[in-house]
């Protein structure tokens, strides 16, 4: 039997004790054989929180000091009251089942170490019957869930914070849906595409002839002031077109202005261009602005004119080169 008996001095109120035990009304204590009202003393728990479900010790408070030579007994009897009360919905913790069993065990010590009563071993047999009925209740313990294999309730939002759908806009076409290509209509287009395909000649893609095929420029310059805005593009066939700017003659002189063609003709049957270029400040020009031109050779030309109010001539010329495909 777990108890402890003390000698009174007639000071002395508060005494230790060292067995387990689950609550304070499991804590009996008696003087000179007569039972303490659990108001004539306080149960001071060791430690503060219970160790699977039960404290280890603790020391008791008289409310008043026995006399000297009182006998005072401390003892346990486990009280037959649930400390755990297990919900069927909810997982079961270890920490809970420690407890329970704990409570069982520590209750079978009691009901056979006090006086090996018969009515302690019927109050045993009641409480194994309770337990047993609250399992059945349960059902299943492997069917229950592990706590560690339930879901963080805190990512779900709560049934207020989720929107009404009433609150928002009914689900409406605003487009005219007939307006667009339907489904069929392009199965259809892709088929007719693919028998064109399959239709097309053998000889597709169409061969070119030498003569047929597309001139491409194979040799350009580009107007600068270092080359006097001179330019040209050469092309594949040998066709070439040029032209630059070039200095006007002295007013009233009677001198030629003399252009070097930079691509040499083929021949002297070539087309020239020519037009008078005026300074941007000049309001009013002379009549006399017509310009004449002359095809010295396929590297040359002459202009004459008897303008005064010139800045220079444009000129642009025309034909085929003297060589073909120059690179």
């Amino acid at each position: 039997m777990y108890k402890i008996t003390y000698t009174g001095d007639g000071v002395t109120r508060e005494y230790a004790f060292t067995f387990s035990y689950f609550q304070s009304s499991d804590i009996k204590v008696s003087i000179n054989s007569d039972l303490l009202a659990p108001g004539g003393y306080s149960v001071i728990k060791t430690p503060d929180a219970p160790v699977d479900g039960k404290y280890t010790g603790g020391h008791i408070i008289l409310n008043t000091a026995p006399a000297i030579g009182a006998t005072i007994v401390i003892w346990r009897k486990v009280e037959l009251n649930r400390i755990v009360d297990y919900q069927p919905t909810l997982p079961i913790s270890t920490t809970s089942l420690n407890s329970d069993f704990n409570f069982i065990l520590e209750y079978l010590r009691d009901m056979y170490d006090i006086d090996e009563h018969a009515a302690n071993i019927e109050n045993g047999m009641q409480f194994l019957d309770s337990i047993q009925a609250q399992i059945t209740q349960i059902g299943n313990l492997s069917e229950l869930a592990r706590k560690s294999d339930l879901p963080d309730l805190t990512q779900y939002a709560k049934i207020s914070d989720i929107p009404n759908s009433a609150d928002f806009a009914p689900v409406t076409h605003t487009h005219d849906m007939s307006s667009y290509v339907t489904n069929s209509t392009f199965q259809t287009a892709i088929s007719e595409i693919s028998e064109e395909l399959e239709n097309m000649p053998s000889d597709f893609p169409l061969q070119f002839d030498e003569d047929d095929e597309p001139d491409v420029i194979v040799k350009t310059q580009l107007p600068t002031a270092e080359n006097n805005y001179t330019w040209y593009r050469k092309y594949k066939s040998g066709w070439v077109e040029q032209g630059g700017i070039v200095d006007p003659v002295t007013p009233g002189s009677f001198d030629f202005a003399y252009i070097t063609l930079p691509i040499q003709m083929q021949g002297t049957k070539f087309t020239v261009v020519v037009s008078p270029m005026i300074g941007a400040t000049v309001e009013a020009f002379d009549s006399y602005n017509t310009i004449c031109v002359s095809i010295t050779s396929a590297t040359e030309i002459k202009l004459a004119t008897l303008a005064q109010t010139l800045v220079g001539i444009s000129w642009y010329v025309a034909g085929m080169s003297a060589s073909q495909q120059s690179n």
